[in-house]
């Protein structure tokens, strides 16, 4: 029908770009069964379409997420979809993202189920011919969504969650090297944090209505999943409560570690026996083995097998042993400041920054270019961190500044932001999870780019910022000597 309407003049291929849903992978573009032969076969060498603008995924690439990060790229170039033309598999997939899938948004390698198999075996000399994988476009790019959007959108929720917990590494580091109680640190906080998200949150909204939305039938089968590995309960909310009880009345974040760690134990002991056992590879019997899979989970890295990958990759935990790599970074910076600040190096370093205003729309911009100058030549967020703090803290004491304002210009200048650069250890890790690179999503991080500029806002209008009374300045005795 597309041919004879072009050759009936009513429609014009030459400004039209192509991109293929899917390709199988193992064969060859030239190949009978293979996506780009049937499209060149059946439209493409009929119409006046240019090849330039004809793309089907490589099934014979190396390096296949690679490959599909450039056919992202190629359709982001153009404009994103306009027009998907979709069909619906025997077991109802989508492209190739099957039932089972766990829906990644952007183009993937993905296995066929069985039923995928079969029903395509009509196609090939026999059903051990048929590709058992193929590279499909993700339900994100079908619907049209932007991975940036959607990176941004989970960067801006993460980093907000982790501000605002008295649990969080950075969090407690902020607070800890200006030597001010945690959750005074986190009330402060949200004077700038509050209006960072709910403006984040407008923006997302109005983005997200935008767009048509899939429904949500395979969160039934991840709830499902749930269910038949563990025994959940209303009753295993109560270690939850208790812990925000225990956050609530400040106590000490050791001890609610702590007593978290205990009452998660007993109830799993409770409720979740089996999978201790499961946990459990050296014991094999009676109490002990109940012992090793509480411990196990505790300490080090475990792992439950479920029929389904992404929930597979969501019960998996580390363990305090996952904690070792941040704590050793922690003291590796403590020692690189250590250094740094004993031989005077962070003076000259940061003399030009310090500034000599002492309003606090003057020292607090001081703080957010110092915080942001540190993150990138540091290229570590905790580095940063204690840095700035060692840094400015005489510097704040002596104006007669709260603890607190630099603590919470500390965390929007240095916590938020290090994930905006592309080799700074958090732009780094947060790239390579999500599969989009950090320029990429930068401009969509809105809650990130939001907190320093709220801390400047809020430094400009003095709001809730304080000077302590004289009596409470520390003051600074020089002794002079005079010759006799």
């Amino acid at each position: 029908e597309l041919i004879a309407r072009e050759k009936a003049g009513k429609i014009d291929f030459t400004r039209v770009r192509s991109a293929n849903l899917d390709e199988y992978k193992g064969l060859a573009p030239d190949h009978p069964q293979s996506y780009r032969k049937f499209m060149q076969e059946n439209l493409f060498d009929h119409i006046a379409i240019k090849p330039e603008n004809t793309i089907v995924p490589d099934g014979l690439a190396e390096d296949i997420p690679a490959m599909c990060a450039a056919y992202e790229e190629n359709i982001e170039r153009w404009g994103g979809v306009d027009l998907q033309l979709l069909g619906i598999g025997h077991d109802g997939h989508i492209g190739f993202n099957e039932p089972e899938d766990h829906f990644p948004v952007m183009t993937h390698e993905v296995k066929l189920t069985d039923m995928t198999i079969d029903a395509n075996k009509r196609f090939f000399d026999s059903i051990d011919d048929v590709p058992k994988s193929a590279i499909t476009m993700g339900i994100g790019t079908i619907m049209g969504y932007n991975e940036a959007w959607i990176a941004g959108a989970v960067i801006s929720g993460a980093y907000f969650g982790d501000k605002i917990s008295p649990l969080s590494d950075t969090t407690v580091l902020a607070s800890s090297m200006v030597g001010i109680n945690i959750m005074k640190h986190i009330r402060y906080m949200l004077i700038t944090t509050l209006p960072a998200i709910i403006i984040t949150l407008v923006i997302f909204t109005i983005a997200g209505l935008s767009h048509d939305t899939a429904d949500g039938s395979h969160v039934e089968s991840f709830t499902n999943a749930l269910n038949d590995r563990f025994n959940i309960s209303p009753w295993l909310l109560i270690v939850p409560i208790v812990t925000g009880v225990m956050i609530a009345r400040r106590m000490s974040s050791i001890i609610t570690l702590f007593l978290s760690s205990v009452l998660a134990g007993v109830f799993a002991v409770i409720f979740q026996c089996d999978a201790l056992r499961e946990i459990a590879t050296h014991t094999s019997y009676g109490a002990m083995q109940i012992v090793e899979g509480i411990m196990t989970t505790l300490f080090t890295s475990t792992s439950l097998h479920s029929d389904t990958p992404i929930i597979e990759e969501l019960i998996s935990t580390r363990g305090m042993e996952g904690m070792l790599p941040t704590m050793w970074l922690i003291i590796c910076a403590m020692t690189f400041g250590g250094a740094m600040s004993a031989s005077r190096l962070i003076s000259s370093l940061m003399s030009s920054l310090k500034g000599k205003n002492r309003r606090p729309l003057g020292i607090v911009s001081s703080t957010v270019g110092a915080g942001l100058s540190l993150n990138m030549i540091t290229g570590d967020q905790y580095i940063s961190i204690i840095l700035t703090g060692q840094t400015f803290l005489p510097l704040y004491k002596k104006a007669g500044y709260e603890e607190r304002l630099l603590s919470r210009t500390t965390e929007d200048a240095v916590t938020v932001t290090s994930v905006l650069i592309p080799w700074n250890s958090c732009g780094m890790t947060h790239s390579t999870v999500l599969g989009v690179s950090t320029l990429t999503y930068l401009p969509y991080c809105f809650f990130n780019i939001l907190s320093p500029v709220m801390s400047l806002a809020v430094a400009a209008i003095g709001y809730k910022i304080f000077r302590k009374k004289e009596n409470e300045v520390p003051v600074i005795e020089t002794e002079h000597i005079k010759e006799q």
